[in-house]
């Protein structure tokens, strides 16, 4: 797909992380006529951290700025839902 060899071209020049070139990626999508879902997630890594990681998905197929190990999606924004998170599921913490 040419947006994304398109954005992971631009990265090599200027760098950048996962969210800016997902947002690049979904919006050069959406002007060339697509309905991409941009998505936000975690993944509780080996070392016992969190990490976030942000990706792109347009007709079920994942489209990743830069690759990374698999993430749970948390959110998922597209023009359907005018572009705001949904499904967040977030919860009040809970005291120990």
């Amino acid at each position: 797909m040419r947006a994304l060899r398109a954005v992971r071209r631009a990265q090599r020049v200027v760098g950048g992380a996962c969210l800016p070139q997902a947002v690049a990626l979904a919006t050069l999508l959406q002007t060339q006529g697509h309905q991409p879902a941009l998505i936000l997630g975690c993944r509780f890594s080996e070392q016992r951290t969190w990490t976030a990681h942000a990706w792109v998905e347009l007709n079920g197929l994942v489209l990743e700025p830069i690759p990374t190990f698999e993430h749970a999606a948390l959110a998922t924004l597209n023009e359907a839902n005018g572009w705001e998170p949904s499904d967040m599921n977030l919860r009040e913490p809970t005291s120990r």
